[in-house]
């Protein structure tokens, strides 16, 4: 099987984790090659076809919103925990 790489590079490759790739394939997103055994470990080996397939799931679950959305920064939240501004006498 001429140029496969495992699902770790696939993932790599498509931009996301591998728990993300995993992810995928165990809710049905992506089609994911048969396993196979090399000795007595099993692993997938992601083709050409197959990476342009996970690279266009990728650009329809992103484009419709279902990817992580980004994480906001708080400014000016009182967060309860102390900090520069804290009337406490400091630890000796």
């Amino acid at each position: 099987m001429p140029n496969a790489v495992t699902t770790r590079e696939a993932a790599r490759v498509a931009g996301i984790t591998r728990a993300t790739l995993q992810d995928w394939i165990r809710v049905g997103k992506v089609v994911a090659p048969e396993p196979i055994l090399r000795g007595a470990i099993g692993m997938r080996l992601w083709t050409e076809i197959d990476i342009s397939r996970l690279l266009e799931v990728k650009s329809r679950i992103y484009r419709r919103g279902e990817g992580r959305g980004r994480k906001r920064k708080t400014i000016g939240i009182d967060t309860g925990r102390a900090g520069a501004d804290d009337t406490r006498a400091p630890l000796t």
